[in-house]
């Protein structure tokens, strides 16, 4: 519990931060967050998905949800948007970005953890994103619950996640055991966020527990956490960036309902 009211409280300090990532291309987070945006966008072109409704977990300050909805055909409204993040101001920016451009589509928002509230939906729709969730998710199983309960028949369901036996992760996996060490014999006071890596086989599995089965995967981005302000390291990302469907530490999944198992 302790952990996530350090969670909340971060992203609430940082709401507007985030926002920007998607814009600046400074450290290699910043490229990350927008390597996000533009491969999910790029696998919504390919595959022709143009949904009338949009779940984004996790929505931050709605940069790639409002990204979806200027995609759609003619740009007509969306049927429901369903919004949902832990953060109270992340959320606040996510709804005033989307409703100023589609003011007539109807938004629902969830100010709530999606593990302490599965039951806690508004609806089922066609289309649904998660793109920086996951590595803050302690128990997959209660995450893939939630997105069978807001899905209907053929959903479509996208995520992005880091890849865990990417070197990179190892390293920065290695790096939180340390954290870890230091805080349990009290020689590290100072708050910490820990993210998990899960890998393929174990999201899968589970995804096919709930009747989803995975269509698509890519490899992207390069997440460098804890070297953020390092200006050597955005370089060599920038240079190593058209590999990363090779050499990319992180993976977008494109997941469809077959049947809604109860």
């Amino acid at each position: 519990m302790k952990k996530d009211i350090y969670i909340k409280s971060f992203f609430d300090e940082n709401a507007k931060i985030y926002g920007e990532r998607y814009l600046r291309l400074d450290t290699p987070r910043d490229i990350l967050f927008s390597r996000r945006k533009s491969i999910l966008i790029s696998l919504i072109k390919e595959l022709q998905i143009f949904p009338k409704s949009l779940a984004d977990l996790g929505c931050g300050s709605g940069e790639i949800t409002e990204a979806i909805m200027s995609l759609k055909n003619n740009h007509k409204e969306f049927n429901k948007i369903l919004l949902v993040d832990s953060s109270k101001n992340m959320l606040e920016i996510s709804n005033e970005r989307i409703r100023n451009k589609f003011p007539k589509s109807n938004i629902y928002s969830i100010n709530e953890s999606i593990e302490e509230n599965i039951f806690n939906n508004k609806g089922e729709y066609e289309l649904v994103i998660c793109t920086g969730l996951i590595g803050y998710i302690s128990d997959l199983e209660k995450f893939c619950i939630y997105i069978r309960n807001i899905s209907e028949k053929n959903t479509k369901v996208i995520l992005q996640m880091s890849i865990k036996y990417h070197l990179l992760c190892l390293i920065y996996s290695s790096y939180m055991n340390l954290i870890r060490f230091l805080q349990k014999h009290k020689l590290r006071r100072r708050n910490f966020i820990f993210t998990n890596f899960y890998s393929l086989k174990e999201l899968n599995k589970i995804m096919n527990s709930h009747g989803f089965i995975l269509e698509r995967k890519r490899k992207f981005g390069f997440d460098i956490p804890g070297f953020n302000s390092t200006k050597y390291l955005t370089k060599l990302v920038k240079f190593l960036l058209p590999l990363d469907h090779l050499l990319g530490t992180d993976i977008c999944l494109v997941y469809k309902l077959k049947n809604k198992i109860k």
